[in-house]
């Protein structure tokens, strides 16, 4: 802001102009409104009304609506049930985890909620997973149709159950002439097959021509171009639906502690009963969408 202190102008700044002719972005696709809050004039103004995709800057709409609608204090909470017996540390029925919308649930916080049940005795099911979801009543959506990029972390889908933002990471590296994709966390028995081939390149773009195909039986393919240039990488993917990325990492981190979970994973109803857990977030305001470290 120090390049428009004192300007009453409707002109970019050369300095300004001159960067956005370096990255090739047209002066009328840009659109700028700058006033103080203390000041009855904004100090610059180009293109005020045209309509452009707001990008991040949407985020400063819906952090306001959450803040004014429910309060700095707000915290999401996620229920647990426990089915069954509890004994030795092993529950003889199902976990039932009802989704309510708690965006705060990276794999780090999963963990957290996974010590709380291990506190308070649970080791191993005997039972399965079973997950509520039903808290949003939202429709499924093609998670390429914003911009023809599926597995782009950024098109994840909304849920009442999301875990890491929906992001599965996954580690690439040459092996013998190919490229190996091994998961950085997945359940036992998850089977990625690499199909991907290796090319001459730099690294810029490359996940937008990866596709991923199911095999059947929950093994996948992953296809497509993997540059010279990447070298090793860790990068998190859109894989799956909200509730069976919240399955495999969940089962993942359990069998990580030495737990185990027998029954496949279901969707159900949460009991009518009071929850034996619930897992609370942090507060609202004290909430910020960090990137999972294996987003970059």
């Amino acid at each position: 802001l120090g390049l428009l202190a004192g300007l009453a102008r409707a002109e970019l700044p050369p300095e300004v102009a001159a960067e956005l002719a370096r990255a090739g972005v047209p002066r009328e696709r840009v659109a700028v409104f700058i006033q103080p809050l203390d000041a009855a004039e904004p100090v610059l103004t180009h293109n005020p009304d045209a309509a452009l995709n707001p990008a991040s800057a949407m985020k400063l709409v819906t952090s306001f609506a959450a803040l004014d609608q429910l309060g700095p204090a707000w915290t999401w909470r996620t229920p647990v049930w426990l089915e069954g017996g509890l004994a030795g540390g092993t529950l003889s029925g199902n976990l039932v985890v009802q989704g309510r919308g708690d965006p705060t649930l990276t794999l780090e916080r999963l963990w957290l909620l996974q010590r709380e049940l291990r506190l308070s005795g649970v080791r191993h099911v005997r039972g399965g997973l079973v997950l509520d979801t039903a808290y949003f009543d939202l429709d499924r959506a093609d998670p390429g149709t914003f911009d023809g990029v599926p597995l782009a972390p950024y098109n994840a889908q909304a849920g009442a159950l999301v875990t890491n933002y929906n992001a599965f990471p996954l580690r690439f590296e040459r092996a013998g002439g190919g490229v190996r994709a091994v998961p950085e966390l997945a359940p036992p028995g998850f089977v990625l097959d690499s199909a991907l081939t290796p090319e001459p390149g730099d690294c810029e773009q490359w996940r937008d021509d990866l596709a991923l195909t199911p095999l059947g039986g929950g093994a996948l393919r992953l296809e497509g171009p993997f540059p010279e240039g990447c070298g090793e990488r860790v990068r998190a993917f859109n894989l799956f639906p909200p509730e069976v990325t919240f399955d495999y990492l969940f089962r993942a981190l359990w069998a990580e502690g030495g737990g185990g979970i027998v029954r496949v994973t279901e969707s159900g109803a949460a009991p009518e009963r009071a929850p034996d857990l619930e897992f609370v977030s942090p507060p609202l305001a004290e909430t910020e969408k960090r990137r999972p470290c294996s987003f970059s």
